[in-house]
């Protein structure tokens, strides 16, 4: 309710807000609530019209207003209703006003007409905001609480019985089936890279089902970035797991890695499957693994051989020694010995993957076992397939 000219409609204010308990009286009989309760908006709608406020000082408290009845748990249809009574109040009164001129009420109704829009507008505003500021307590909240869900100490009697009433809290069966996903891109040491692909990832795959709609709390599944890796909790044998490996590719820029979880029965799994999960990630990043990688389990070997970087560097020292010391030809050697490996023993395919000639192969072989020592075949060829496994283990570098 904004107020900027002076002048024949001054006559008109003085008489009708002269009696405030009247007005008060005409809202709270025409709202239906009691005089204390609308006593506020009135005073507040007087004040605005005797200051004569400009549009922006009205609308910013338009605006705190309504911040105030959000806060206060007042439905917004109530708060408004009272503004818009006390207009029509004024309006009343003024038109009943035998001083008052055609120009006076004129330029009244135009004041008051316009207050209605900038009124509700505001106060639409003021709820909105309060609105945004709940639902980012009440996200972060959960983020918290999922947080502690998977990074739950099993040994924790007393936080175990935390997180299973928080998850009645939250509206999440603690006994039923989940599964996670987890993901390493970019890099880790920048947090808002995980939590922007979150919140891509999250507009991807779409809105929860119809059961997660119809259901209150925490809608799985959820996508969120927990100590820089990505993650995805969801209900076990989800059915969007196609579509996050469809878009995946399409919202990360630079490499990343993703491994599935196996399905998992109560909340009480979850920490120890993510422990799972990361370990494995970071062997695979460590391996150069991109992409997919269906089971945790297919960095079992390589988590194994990590289990002591003293030993593995003990082995590859004993086992491909004499080529790592090898200044001018020993990186040459080492890729073909991992060619050699890997293509079954078959030169010729070696010769096709390193895109050299048959004889240089021939030649490359016959230096490595030379300076080995041994025959590129049998158990000493399994030796030195698990050696070259340990060096890339440990980045490749030398002893």
């Amino acid at each position: 309710m904004t107020a900027r000219e002076v002048g024949a409609d001054e006559v008109v204010l003085r008489f009708v807000l002269a009696d405030a308990d009247r007005l008060v009286a005409i809202v709270a009989e025409d709202v239906g609530e009691s005089l204390e309760s609308v006593r506020p908006t009135v005073e507040h709608v007087i004040r605005l019209l005797e200051e004569r406020a400009g549009r922006e000082t009205a609308r910013a408290e338009m605006v705190a207003a309504g911040v105030g009845a959000a806060t206060a748990g007042v439905p917004r249809a109530v708060v408004l209703d009272r503004y818009l009574s006390t207009g029509w109040a004024v309006w009343e009164a003024a038109i009943g006003e035998d001083a008052a001129d055609r120009k006076a009420l004129a330029a009244l109704g135009t004041r008051l007409l316009h207050g209605v829009d900038e009124t509700a507008a505001a106060l639409a505003e003021g709820y909105a905001t309060v609105d945004r500021e709940t639902i980012e307590r009440d996200t972060q909240a959960r983020l918290a609480f999922l947080d502690e869900l998977l990074s739950l100490s099993p040994t924790d009697a007393a936080g175990r019985a935390r997180v299973r009433r928080l998850c009645l809290r939250y509206g999440l069966e603690p006994d039923a089936d989940f599964q996670l996903v987890a993901v390493g891109v970019g890099d880790r040491s920048d947090p808002q890279v995980a939590l922007d692909l979150a919140h891509a990832l999250r507009g991807q795959l779409g809105p929860p089902s119809a059961a997660e709609r119809d259901g209150t709390g925490i809608r799985l599944p959820q996508v969120f970035a927990l100590h820089g890796w990505l993650v995805l909790f969801a209900r076990a044998a989800w059915p969007g797991s196609r579509r996050m490996r469809e878009v995946l590719p399409h919202i990360v820029e630079g490499p990343w890695t993703a491994i599935v979880g196996e399905a998992l029965h109560g909340v009480e799994a979850l920490p120890a499957s993510l422990s799972r999960l990361i370990a494995a990630l970071r062997t695979a990043e460590r391996l150069g693994h991109r992409s997919w990688v269906e089971h945790p389990d297919d960095m079992a070997i390589e988590e194994l051989l990590l289990l002591d970087p003293d030993l593995l560097r003990a082995v590859v020292q004993r086992e491909l020694g004499p080529l790592l010391s090898d200044a001018r030809m020993g990186e040459e050697l080492l890729e073909t010995l991992q060619a050699y490996v890997d293509a079954g023993s078959n030169k010729r395919e070696v010769a096709r993957r390193l895109h050299v000639a048959a004889r240089t192969v021939a030649y490359r072989i016959e230096r490595i076992e030379e300076l080995l020592g041994v025959r590129l075949e049998g158990p000493a060829l399994t030796r030195l397939s698990v050696a070259l496994l340990a060096h890339r283990l440990l980045g490749g570098s030398t002893p």
